[in-house]
């Protein structure tokens, strides 16, 4: 630009003023969020939310702005800026940020005690929640899982929710699969805070003890030599403990013990009983699974398998009619006779070894 200047006395004269930059544009400007969400639309960690820009007035772009994003909340947004060299602003908005960065609570199921139904263990069941209230539950697992079949001994069970945010998170709880050997022993357990209050309890404590003693291959077998004297000694111990309990049941006599002390003594027979059925149960199976190695011996496996499954039907008999010491009698004949389809089986043919 330039101009001509004319004082008072009518001199002039011309200049000019070069460099002149007008911008009276605003830039334009975009939003963007780092990082982006996931494919359920959802973000885990804060979120930054940054503008960019573009100018057209031609000055240049001088700043923009950012701002981070980190309570959990779904639908958020964040408006951010660019300026400039003009001083000419413009302003974008990001919006439908899905921030959850809380994980989920998992609610595991109380320790879990059962009894084995078989030598493999048990099968057993459990429920298991968890809350993931922000962006919602992905995804629950156990390891292993409800329905599986547990060994006997104690497993943990992790449980695991992960939610659609990704976040995840764990609880635990046990499994314990008693055998015939972990049901002895919390009789045992029960019984050994009354010793005091019965000598017939203190002497069903001793039966049990040598029941443990030997005869046990693991908590489901016996071996064939000493197998036998594990019955004989539960037998005796749970003839006792019928004693106490028809003395508690008369409601006099210095031989009464506590309602506390009746109702171990109860729990423990139930134990007891329920352990020499697993032992009979678990026998049954190994026969009806052994390879014949002589197959003239199959009739003779098959004989001593029927045998031991009818002890088992009159074992079972005995015991609805509340004769325990009885069903014992027949678990172990039950469990004779496996044993005995076992040994045939195991044969090898003449000529062979």
């Amino acid at each position: 630009n330039s101009g001509t200047f004319t004082d008072v006395a009518g001199n002039t004269a011309t200049g000019s003023l070069a460099g002149i930059d007008i911008d009276l544009t605003n830039p334009s400007v975009s939003a963007s969020q780092f990082p982006l969400a996931n494919g359920a639309g959802w973000n885990n960690t804060d979120v930054t939310v940054t503008a960019s820009g573009t100018d057209v007035g031609g000055s240049g772009i001088a700043s923009c702005t950012e701002e981070t994003l980190s309570p959990d909340g779904a639908g958020q947004s964040a408006t951010v800026s660019c300026t400039d060299n003009a001083g000419n602003s413009a302003d974008a908005t990001a919006s439908g940020i899905d921030i959850d960065q809380t994980a989920p609570v998992v609610s595991a199921p109380e320790d879990q005690v059962v009894i084995a139904t078989s030598a493999a263990g048990a099968e057993v069941s459990f429920s298991v929640s968890a809350d993931a209230s922000v962006s919602g539950l992905g995804d629950l697992n156990s390891n292993p899982g409800s329905g599986s079949t547990f060994p006997v001994g104690t497993t943990t069970v992790t449980h695991t929710a992960i939610d659609l945010a990704g976040n995840d998170s764990s609880a635990t709880h046990t499994v314990t699969v008693l055998g015939a050997r972990g049901l002895k022993n919390r009789a045992i357990g029960d019984l050994a805070p009354f010793e005091d209050e019965s000598k017939k309890i203190e002497k069903a404590i001793k039966e049990i003890h040598k029941s443990l003693e030997k005869g046990f291959v693991d908590e489901t077998h016996l071996d064939s030599k000493d197998g036998k004297k594990v019955f004989d000694h539960e037998k005796h111990a749970v003839k006792e403990l019928l004693h106490v309990l028809k003395e508690a049941t008369k409601g006099k006599g210095k031989n009464k013990v506590s309602e506390d002390a009746a109702a171990a003594v109860s729990r423990a027979i139930d134990d007891l009983v329920t352990a020499d059925r697993i032992l009979a149960t678990v026998q049954i199976e190994a026969a009806q699974d052994a390879t014949v190695g002589d197959s003239k011996n199959q009739d003779k496996v098959d004989k001593e398998t029927e045998k031991a499954l009818k002890e088992l039907a009159k074992g079972d008999a005995e015991l609805a009619k509340g004769k325990e010491d009885k069903a014992i009698d027949d678990y172990k004949k039950d469990w004779e006779h496996a044993t005995h389809a076992l040994k045939e089986a195991a044969k090898a043919p003449k000529g062979k070894k």
